[in-house]
């Protein structure tokens, strides 16, 4: 671990914080690719002198250690305008129920999606514009299933749970409230 994080090293003045060998100007990505793409670790050595083996070594286990972490293949969002057909989204999940997405911009850096831009917010809420919030949220939650009631009645889609119930309650089987 000691000697991973002393060869990668993530610098935002240095390749746009993109991952790089030593503060080198080469970044974990671009030795990454030439591996492989079928070149030796002799002829990816000779193109970058100033590189050592165990710079392609901590290359190798700072990918393993990234693939720890979730990955989703998706369509990409609108906000998203990065030229592909498929993006991999790359999201830390500290439980089953808390992947967070991040999508990638032009530059191949991650955006925050807009629920984790919400769920950040909603952190930094102090306890009374929090309870301000859960009031409000509630309000909104039954009014979209008031909306969603009525329109599914006019729809028709709760006619036969009404035509069942009153099938019930001609049978006996219901009890007076």
């Amino acid at each position: 671990m000691d000697d991973l994080a002393s060869r990668v090293t993530i610098d935002p003045a240095i390749c746009n914080g993109k991952p790089t060998l030593r503060g080198k100007r080469i970044t974990v990505q671009t030795i990454l690719e030439f591996l492989g793409a079928g070149e030796s670790r002799e002829e990816v050595l000779r193109q970058y002198p100033s590189l050592e083996p165990a710079d392609l070594d901590a290359c190798i286990a700072f990918a393993a250690r990234l693939m720890g972490h979730g990955y989703v293949i998706f369509e990409p969002p609108p906000t998203c305008h990065v030229a592909a057909d498929l993006h991999v989204g790359l999201f830390f999940d500290d439980g089953p129920k808390s992947a967070r997405l991040y999508c990638p911009d032009d530059e191949g850096s991650y955006l925050m999606s807009p629920l984790l831009k919400v769920e950040r917010q909603i952190q930094e809420l102090s306890p009374e514009e929090l309870a301000q919030f859960r009031a409000w949220f509630a309000e909104f939650e039954a009014a979209l299933w008031d909306r969603q009631i009525e329109e599914d009645a006019r729809a028709g889609r709760l006619d036969h749970l009404a035509d069942a119930a009153l099938a019930a309650h001609a049978r006996g089987e219901t009890t007076e409230l």
